[in-house]
Formats: structure tokens, sequence, C-alpha cells
């Protein structure tokens, strides 16, 4: 049998690129689209809890302002994705650990919902909803940033990389 030399081709930068680590080419208009309307809604959101005093809304701002970094830190790497592992780690943590913040909000929303509608419909106390649910996301929170440390560190490091990047998908 002949021997057969197999050669793997790619375009260097390309999405079959192994050294991209989004496995794919980044689009610009979805990135520009969304760090506009978050912005927008920063800026709704900040009048917002500041004119109705509701300050407990403060981790909704801080969820949005991650997703603000997300998207910005996003907008480089799609001109130029290989060899940028750090700011790949900051779009990726700010993205994947902004939502904690948002649930973190509906859960003392659901929890005040259940206190006006009457505590007795509800399993649990309406005051522990929240506590339990916060509790629950901040232990998310610890892993995701332990995930989102390791992807930091790994600086051009691709396993490294790839192994804070399934720590902070887990």
């Amino acid at each position: 049998m002949p021997s057969v030399n197999t050669t793997l081709s790619y375009t260097p930068g390309g999405a079959d690129d192994p050294s991209n680590p989004f496995h794919y080419m980044p689009s610009m208009p979805p990135a520009v689209v969304s760090l506009i309307l978050f912005i927008f809604l920063f800026i709704a959101l900040t009048v917002w809890v500041i004119s109705k005093r509701t300050w407990y809304m403060i981790a909704l701002l801080v969820g949005c302002v991650m997703e603000i970094i997300g998207y910005g830190t996003r907008l480089p790497l799609i001109s130029q994705p290989v060899g940028q592992i750090p700011l790949y780690a900051c779009m990726h943590a700010c993205l994947i650990l902004a939502p904690v913040f948002n649930a973190a909000i509906e859960y003392v929303l659901f929890g005040r919902l259940v206190h006006a509608l009457g505590d007795h419909y509800s399993l649990i106390k309406p005051k522990l909803v929240a506590w339990i649910f916060i509790i629950c996301d901040a232990f998310s929170l610890l892993i995701q940033s332990s995930g989102a440390g390791l992807l930091t560190a790994a600086k051009n490091d691709l396993e490294k990389a790839r192994t804070g990047e399934n720590i902070l998908l887990a």
C-alpha cells in the first residue's frame, strides 16, 4: 500500500485555524447592534433606577455594564481573533457572567410578586425565595469566575483557554 502524506490545510486566522478561539468568524453587525442596544438599555435603566429610587435594581445595571464590556471587546476580535486570548477571555467572561446579575433581579422580583399576591400561595416564604436563588447564583458565579480566571491566565496557551472555557460553560 502506498503511503499517503496527508496535511491539514487551513486559512491562517480563519474559521478553520486551530488557534482561532471562536472556531468560526464572528460577524460585525450583530456585535454592533447588541452593543448599541445595551448602551441604550443601560442609559434608560440608570434614569429609571435613580428616578424611582429602586436601588435593588443596581444589579441589573452591573449586568448591563458587563454586556457592554463583552460586546465592546468583541469588536476588535472580529477582524483579528487569533492571538488575542486575553481579550477573548474578557469578552467571554463578561458575556457569560452578566446573566447572573440579571437572574438575581428576577428572583428578587419573584419574591416581591409572591408577597404581593399572598404568602399563602407559596411553598417557600417570599423572603427566602430571593435568598435561596441568590445563594445558588453566587455559587454559580464563583465557579464561572474560576473558569474566567483560568481563561484569562491562559495568555496564548490554547489548552488552558479551552479548559477555562469549559468551566465557564459548565
